[in-house]
């Protein structure tokens, strides 16, 4: 999917993971709910549930649909784990600060910091850990500062603070899921150094951050860079190498070509190894990719 339609879908899927967490809780028996450990039970829900429906939006979209079930049962672990840690160090200092902003959006920063950790985790990504850690963190705390000035909105101004804190906490965690979604796509697109675009093809429009030193591109599906592309090795036909900024391509047999940038340029059948500049297009099959780099965009 294009850059800003991943910040859209991250919003809708994190949204509706929150609103999950919060339906699920509001049918857990009253003894539970008046338990020591519903915060905690709060925190495995709401991580659990945005972390799922984050880890799924890369295999819905695409209609891979083992990709999505894959992603939402890693999604939804690590994304508890994260809940349970957050909160559990948010209530604590919630508790120490005597009440505010500060415990609950550390908290709520810890858990988006987890759940950003998801996607990084399964491709083996050190950059995309760390992209998500940053935009979830922020998602987060942003994400819990509403939730919290929601909260204290409705205790304060209704005559039923039972109901308003109930609806509020359906609000807030929206909001929340909404946050972390929308900043981890953010700041990874903001601090990616380069990235290809489909601008040829049936992914036409369709985005891949270059996250890893070494990314394979191919037809099937366990490649770094899929593309559906009858024409395409299955295997990985090129391979994408970066250091720092500087963008290599790889290619046996010639499969992979660099097309010229102007009518007048015969496009390069790419044997071995070939430095990509930005703006390049490499074409794989029926397949065509431009090559962008940060600063350049």
């Amino acid at each position: 999917m294009s850059r800003p339609f991943r910040i859209y879908y991250n919003i809708v899927f994190g949204g509706f993971g929150g609103l999950v967490a919060y339906l699920v809780a509001g049918v857990l028996p009253d003894f539970v709910q008046n338990n020591f450990f519903w915060e905690l039970l709060i925190g495995l829900l709401a991580g659990a549930g945005i972390g799922a429906a984050l880890g799924a939006v890369d295999g819905a979209l695409g209609r891979r649909w083992l990709t999505m079930l894959l992603g939402i049962a890693r999604g939804a672990g690590i994304g508890a784990i994260g809940g349970v840690v957050g909160l559990a160090i948010g209530e604590g200092l919630f508790l120490v600060t005597q009440g505010g902003f500060v415990g609950r959006a550390i908290g709520w920063g810890l858990l988006g910091a987890i759940v950003g950790t998801s996607e990084g985790i399964a491709t083996r990504a050190v950059r995309k850990i760390s992209y998500g850690i940053i935009g979830g963190a922020l998602g987060g705390i942003l994400g819990g500062a509403l939730f919290e000035a929601i909260t204290q909105f409705a205790l304060n101004n209704s005559p039923d603070p039972s109901q308003a804190q109930n609806l509020a906490a359906g609000v807030g965690l929206v909001l929340v899921g909404a946050c972390i979604g929308s900043l981890i796509a953010l700041v990874e697109i903001v601090l990616v150094n380069a990235y290809f675009k489909i601008v040829r093809g049936k992914q036409e429009g369709k985005d891949f951050n270059l996250v890893k030193p070494r990314m394979t591109i191919g037809r099937d599906d366990g490649n770094d860079i899929p593309l559906y592309d009858a024409e395409v090795d299955a295997r990985g036909a090129a391979v994408v190498l970066l250091s720092g900024k500087n963008v290599n391509i790889e290619s046996k047999d010639g499969r992979a070509a660099l097309l010229g940038r102007s009518r007048e340029q015969q496009s390069k059948p790419i044997h071995g190894s070939e430095t990509l500049q930005d703006g390049d297009r490499v074409q794989l099959g029926k397949t065509v990719l431009l090559l962008r780099k940060r600063g350049n965009r």
